[in-house]
């Protein structure tokens, strides 16, 4: 099939609907779209190293969780100091690869990413909390009692946190945790609603020194398993959508890109 009929049929299963108003998702850039789609690469971030790899093992499009044109790009020079995306772009270009993000709409939708992310953590009874304006967090009960330590391993391990150099930041004195919320990324701004849920434990990343302080006078733990951390898992979780989707028609694969950053000397 060709990029437009592969896109048609992602765009039934990840549906716009599911997007933030403030989101940039779907077609990020399309050269070709009557390029027959045999192979297709899924990763967190449509970076080079990405991008090189796809261009040199033959594939036809990536599809990605983060967009990889946000808030636009003001210019395409390669000349001298370049912002984030333009190398991957013009590679992009050059080789014909169609590139897709799935950003809002992967986190929001039923059996997206922080259902996924739920999942992995062994969490029942999930729900969407509808206390928000977009409804991303979930919250859930663990299967038995941890203590706040014990949860916190068992995200680390869960997350494979210390096999990319990462590790979660647990915030709060110990207590029993049975009731947990989650949003993948950067959920800070949901604290308030995971206390109106009555949860024990709040995960998610990047949150701030404000919001962890709010949480803790709130009687509500905080697990900040960095922003990567709580998504490089939509690599994989994209690769099994798409096999479910298409089948044997087309190969996927997933690329996951160790940062370079390290938590521990």
């Amino acid at each position: 099939m060709n990029f437009r009929e592969f896109y048609e049929k992602l765009e039934k299963r990840f549906p716009s609907e599911f997007s933030a108003t403030w989101d940039n998702d779907g077609v990020m850039v399309c050269t070709e779209p009557e390029r027959q789609i045999k192979k297709c690469l899924t990763c967190l971030d449509i970076t080079l190293p990405a991008v090189e790899y796809a261009a040199k093992n033959g594939f036809d499009v990536i599809i990605s969780h983060h967009p990889l044109i946000f808030r636009g790009l003001k210019s395409i020079d390669t000349t001298g100091l370049c912002e984030k995306n333009e190398r991957a772009v013009l590679l992009l270009i050059k080789s014909g690869i169609a590139a897709v993000s799935f950003h809002t709409r992967l986190d929001a939708m039923p059996g997206g990413l922080n259902d996924y992310i739920c999942k992995l953590l062994e969490l029942d009874n999930v729900y969407v909390c509808q206390n928000d304006e977009f409804p991303l967090m979930r919250v859930g009960k663990t299967g038995r009692t941890y203590t706040s330590d014990e949860f916190a391993r068992h995200c680390s391990d869960v997350l494979e946190l210390g096999k990319y150099s990462e590790a979660c930041a647990l915030y709060g004195d110990q207590k029993e945790i049975r009731t947990v919320a989650l949003v993948t990324g950067s959920g800070g701004d949901y604290i308030k609603s995971a206390v109106k849920c009555g949860a024990d434990l709040f995960v998610s990343g990047d949150v701030s020194y404000h919001e962890t302080e709010e949480a803790l006078l709130c009687g509500i733990n905080v697990i900040d398993a960095g922003h990567s951390g709580t998504e490089r898992a939509a690599a994989k979780l994209l690769k099994e959508k798409l096999d479910i989707i298409f089948n044997e028609d087309i190969y996927s694969e997933f690329f996951i890109e160790k940062r370079k950053c390290k938590y521990f000397f």
